[in-house]
């Protein structure tokens, strides 16, 4: 019998293309790389400013149920979401300490693009 994979909860934080070269990857079955013992999931997306942003992000990444991930437009949402395990950190380099902190603050763990400047 196999046991069900763990299932981590990312919440992106930026819908560029960064942000969607992640996904993409995210949204790979893990079995293509021979794991089977944990899972990704998109549970939500942020953009700055404006929720349908990030709904139009769930689109150019192909994502498979884009009804069932949160949208928000603020990162102060996204990281109050209690459905998000980590947080995806790809705004401009120059906002990463604000934003990281404002994820860690907030009890996420946090996975940031690029160092922190």
């Amino acid at each position: 019998m196999t046991a069900e994979p763990f299932v981590l909860r990312w919440g992106i934080m930026a819908t560029g293309a960064m942000s969607e070269y992640f996904c993409k990857d995210l949204l790979t079955d893990p079995a293509t790389r021979g794991v089977g013992d944990v899972a990704h999931e998109i549970a939500a997306v942020s953009s700055s400013k404006d929720p349908r942003r990030a709904l139009d992000f769930l689109g150019r990444i192909g994502h498979p149920a884009p009804a069932g991930v949160a949208t928000y437009g603020s990162y102060a949402q996204l990281v109050r979401d209690p459905g998000v395990d980590v947080v995806y950190v790809a705004t401009p380099h120059s906002h990463h300490f604000q934003n990281a902190m404002l994820a860690l603050r907030a009890g996420k763990n946090v996975l940031c693009e690029k160092p922190l400047t």
